[in-house]
C-alpha cells in the first residue's frame, strides 16, 4: 500500500518519503556501536600480521562461544565434534567442523539464529541460482557490516556521508517515470539513479541531474556504472562528470567495464566483494589488490574434496563470517570461487590477506561437454571481438547457448561471425548459438545485468 502511495505521489513527496525512511535506517546502521567499530579499525589497519592473528583469534572466540551458548545449531555441532571455540588458534583447527550450504539456512533457519538477539531488519538476496534466501540482521552485526565497508572505503580515500551517485537496484524511481529518472535522499546525501530507466533517449536527462546534484564518489552495480559511463563518451561529455572514486559491487568487473568507468568519469573503480549474508569483506586496495578486511573474517580455499588449495590456484570458497551475530556463519559455502595471492606483501602497506581473485559465481560458470567449468567465460570471447557495447550469455546445455548482444546494426553480421570463431576456442567444442540483438541487456528484478546466465 505504502509503495502504490510513493508510486503515484509527486517527486518531491517521493523524496521526503526516500528521505524519511533513509533517517529511519541510519539509526541502526550507524549509531554507537558503528561509530566504536570505525574507531576502532582505524587503530587496527596498520597492524602486524602477528597482532592481526591475535586481533581475530579473539574475535573468532568471542563470537562463536556466544554461538555455542544461544545458537541451536553450534550448540549441537560443537559438541558432538568436541569443538572448543574458546581454543581456536588458526583456521586449520576448523577442519573437521561441517560446511554450511544454503539450503541449511534456507531451510532449517531458526537453527542457525540467535534468539536474544532482537531481527531489526531481513535482508533478501536475488535468488538467481534457486529460491532467495533471508538474512536476519540485529542492530551490532547491522553496524558492524556498515563500520567495515565504510573503513574500507575510507582506506582509498572516499568518506561516507560526501554526496554519492548511487547505482543500485532500489525501486525508487516507479516504472511509469517519464521524465525525471534520479531521486534525492538528503538523509544519506544521496542520488538513487534508477536501474531501469536508461537508454539512449533518457541518457541526457540522467546526467543533467547528476552533474546538477554533483556527486563527490560513487557506489553500485558495475554494469550500470559501465552503461552510463557509456553514454558519457558517447555523447562527448567526457570530462563533464568527475569522481573522486567508483565503489563497484554485486558483479564481475571486466578490463573493458573497468577502462570505460574509469575513462566515462574520470576517476578509480574500486572493485569490492560482500553479500547480504554477512560474509567477510574484500576489497581492491590504492595499489589494485584485493584484501581481505580482518575484521570481517576468515576466507579458506579448498578443492572438491574440501582440502585445502596451495596459493595462487582456484578452489570453492568457504567463509567464517565476523560480521553476522544473530544468525552466525562458520564455514559457509557461499558457491563462489577464488584465489589466494601467493605473493602477500602489497604496496598499499595493509598487511591484510591478500586475494589474488574472486572469480565469480558458481552460477555464471559455463560447463562444457567434458564437465569442465570454465571461468570469466564472457570476458574469454569478447575480449577478442570488437564492436560489441554489451553481452548476456545465457547457457541451456553443454552446447546450446543463447547470446545477447547490443551491437549497431552495420555491424552485427561481423560481429556474429568473430562469436562464432571465438566461441569453440574457448569452450572447448563446437556448439549450437543462438543471437538476439538487443537495444539493452535486460536486467534482474534486483537491477542487476549478469554477463552469464547458467541453467546447467
Amino acid at each position: 500500500m505504502l509503495k502504490e502511495i510513493y508510486d503515484l505521489a509527486p517527486v518531491w513527496v517521493q523524496e521526503s518519503m526516500l528521505t524519511c525512511k533513509s533517517r529511519l535506517l541510519q539509526r541502526h546502521r550507524r549509531g554507537r556501536v558503528y561509530a566504536d567499530h570505525v574507531r576502532e579499525f582505524m587503530r587496527m589497519q596498520w597492524m602486524s600480521r602477528d597482532e592481526l592473528a591475535a586481533y581475530q583469534r579473539n574475535l573468532f572466540r568471542r563470537i562463536f562461544n556466544e554461538a555455542r551458548e544461544q545458537v541451536p545449531y553450534y550448540r549441537k555441532t560443537f559438541a558432538e565434534s568436541g569443538f572448543d571455540p574458546l581454543r581456536y588458534e588458526t583456521a586449520d583447527d576448523l577442519k573437521g567442523l561441517p560446511l554450511l550450504a544454503k539450503d541449511d539456512l534456507r531451510v532449517r533457519s531458526s537453527d542457525f539464529e540467535n534468539p536474544f538477539r532482537a531481527t531489526i531488519y531481513v535482508a533478501r538476496t536475488g535468488g538467481t541460482t534457486g529460491a532467495p534466501l533471508q538474512s536476519p540482521f540485529d542492530d551490532e552485526s547491522m553496524q558492524t557490516s556498515y563500520a567495515i565497508q565504510d573503513h574500507y572505503f575510507q582506506t582509498v580515500g572516499i568518506r561516507f556521508g560526501l554526496p554519492c551517485l548511487y547505482l543500485c537496484g532500489q525501486p525508487v524511481v516507479p516504472h511509469a517515470e517519464r521524465r525525471r529518472y534520479c531521486r534525492h535522499d538528503r538523509t544519506t546525501r544521496s542520488l538513487f539513479a534508477s536501474v531501469h530507466h536508461l537508454s539512449k533517449q533518457t541518457a541526457g536527462s540522467y546526467l543533467n541531474a547528476i552533474r546538477q546534484f554533483g556527486p563527490v564518489w560513487g557506489m553500485g552495480y558495475s554494469s550500470f556504472a559501465f552503461e552510463l559511463a557509456r553514454h558519457i563518451i558517447a555523447r562527448g561529455e567526457t570530462g563533464s562528470l568527475r569522481l573522486a572514486g567508483f565503489m563497484g559491487t554485486s558483479e564481475t568487473v571486466t578490463p573493458e567495464m573497468r577502462s570505460v568507468i574509469e575513462e566515462g568519469f574520470c576517476t578509480r573503480l574500486y572493485d569490492y566483494y560482500s553479500s547480504t549474508e554477512g560474509i567477510p569483506f574484500v576489497g581492491q586496495c590504492a595499489a589494485g589488490r584485493y584484501h581481505l578486511h580482518p575484521a570481517s573474517g576468515i576466507l579458506e580455499v579448498l578443492d572438491e574434496r574440501g582440502r585445502p588449495v596451495p596459493p595462487g590456484q582456484p578452489g570453492k570458497l568457504v567463509v567464517t563470517s565476523f560480521k553476522q551475530r544473530k544468525r552466525p556463519l562458520l564455514r559457509y559455502a557461499v558457491n563462489d570461487t577464488g584465489i589466494i595471492a601467493a605473493d602477500q606483501d602489497c604496496p598499499c602497506g595493509l598487511k591484510w590477506p591478500v586475494i589474488e581473485r574472486i572469480c565469480g559465481r558458481e552460477a555464471e560458470w559455463v560447463v562444457n561437454r567434458q564437465g569442465k567449468r570454465i571461468s570469466q567465460f564472457s570476458h574469454q570471447v569478447f575480449k577478442v571481438v570488437e564492436h560489441v557495447q554489451a553481452s548476456q550469455i545465457e547457457q541451456f546445455g553443454a552446447d546450446r547457448f543463447v547470446v545477447r548482444l547490443v551491437v549497431d546494426a552495420e555491424r552485427r553480421t561481423a560481429v556474429e561471425a568473430a562469436v562464432l570463431r571465438r566461441f569453440p576456442e574457448v569452450l572447448g567444442h563446437a556448439a549450437d548459438i543462438q543471437f538476439d540483438f538487443v537495444d539493452a541487456i535486460p536486467r534482474t528484478t534486483g537491477g542487476k545485468c549478469p554477463t552469464v546466465i547458467s541453467r546447467v
